[in-house]
């Protein structure tokens, strides 16, 4: 009983660590339009409440067509491939407003009778507001698990 306490003190701190040491952004916005031919494109915006001179985001899945932007123009930015998805990491920027925009292919599967669409937003930073939107294709719509 005693190692597992310990183990979730443990686990406690470094997660108490972890966000003490987070990056606090004001609002990240994802745009999400989803083609019928089962890519994505995305647009995702950061508003950090001050400057920052780094900034990153990581999506899971290979990408393309990449373009980063701040408020001072287009920002050259690193695109590392890994095998769990594709890292944009821009570094030595002086921005307050930074938009990721970038198309991912194979993110909609085929189901038995309707396509699908499903994605794990890992959230790493402390965010004061979080919002997705979702432009579904002509003639699609959301359907509920029962």
């Amino acid at each position: 009983m005693k190692r597992i306490l310990v183990l979730i003190a443990c686990f406690l701190l470094f997660q108490a660590i972890g966000i003490s040491h987070a990056v606090t952004i004001e609002s990240q916005k994802v745009l999400l339009d989803i083609s019928e031919d089962g890519s994505v494109k995305w647009t995702v915006t950061f508003e950090y409440p001050e400057y920052t001179s780094k900034s990153d985001y990581f999506v899971l899945s290979t990408i393309s067509d990449v373009s980063v932007t701040g408020e001072q123009g287009r920002l050259d930015c690193d695109v590392r491939e890994s095998d769990l998805g594709t890292s944009i990491v821009c570094d030595n920027i002086h921005e307050k407003k930074i938009t990721y925009s970038f198309t991912a292919q194979r993110m909609v599967k085929p189901g038995r009778t309707v396509k699908m669409f499903s994605y794990s937003f890992p959230i790493t930073d402390i965010i004061n507001c979080f919002e997705v939107t979702a432009k579904l294709p002509l003639a699609s719509g959301i359907i509920e698990k029962e």
